[in-house]
């Protein structure tokens, strides 16, 4: 059972690239096809840029600070435990 929950945390840490890559690419993509429509290079693009970066980099916070709680979590659980369990006599 262990090492189920071990895969599912491990495809989850994977996913982070891709979830970087689409939320940094969808904005620039977008950005560079409305410079293409317009006809304003380089505006829309570095606009796109700088704002999938923003969001992308915002999310990886987040992830990183869940990350932390849970595993704070876990460990106040560990030490719960660990008092409860009786000790050598």
């Amino acid at each position: 059972m262990a090492g189920q929950k071990y895969r599912w945390e491990l495809m989850g840490h994977m996913t982070v690239g891709i979830e970087f890559l689409l939320r940094f690419g969808v904005p620039l993509a977008g950005g560079l096809l409305l410079d293409i429509h317009l006809d304003t290079k380089p505006g829309f693009t570095v606009l796109g840029a700088l704002i999938g970066f923003a969001v992308a980099v915002r999310r990886l916070i987040r992830q990183g600070k869940e990350l932390q709680r849970e595993e704070e979590e876990e460990r106040r659980k560990e030490r719960q435990e660990d008092e409860r369990r009786p000790g050598p006599e």
